[in-house]
């Protein structure tokens, strides 16, 4: 899903200026840790926080093209030194470079290493019922009663779906 939607995301700017297979990888590469990202901290507006300033950041701030845009006013005037458009990004701007790429690796790292850590906090949980166990709708019915069970840091609770007590 992480995948198709980061494509799905780069092809939206397939009608840009400038846009080519290395900017489609690296607008992919962008959709990916965006995906990871909200995965992680189950964060939407995070990801969006993060593409807005993105986009302010090197449009408004540092007058570079975003995503083949053009440049507009700016507070301050930013030129690529080098004509190499592998480095400069050309005219798509700096997400056609070969620096943004690493960026975007190296931005992904941590978050996969927190979804692994998550990961690994979650792989123990495991619950034992005893006693006449059958499922509804709002979680378990167990003993007689509807309860929902919950399982925090391995410690096993039940509440009572009809008073909201919590046992364990």
């Amino acid at each position: 899903a992480v995948i198709i939607s980061s494509a799905a995301f780069s092809l939206a700017h397939i009608l840009n200026p400038g846009f080519n297979v290395f900017i489609f990888l690296n607008l992919t590469l962008f959709g990916i840790f965006a995906g990871l990202y909200m995965i992680a901290f189950d964060d939407i507006w995070g990801a969006c926080a993060i593409h807005s300033i993105w986009n302010f950041t090197q449009g408004n701030f540092y007058g570079i093209s975003v995503s083949g845009t053009g440049v507009n006013e700016s507070v301050f005037r930013t030129k690529a030194v080098s004509s190499i458009k592998l480095l400069s990004g050309g005219d798509f701007g700096i997400e056609g470079s070969v620096v943004t790429t690493i960026v975007l690796i190296a931005a992904c790292i941590p978050v996969l290493l927190k979804i692994k850590k998550q990961n690994q906090n979650h792989k123990n949980i495991y619950v034992e019922l005893e006693g006449d166990v059958a499922l509804n709708g709002n979680g378990v019915k167990w003993g007689g009663e509807d309860t929902e069970l919950i399982v925090i840091d391995g410690k096993k609770l039940a509440t009572n779906a009809a008073t909201g007590a919590l046992t364990g």
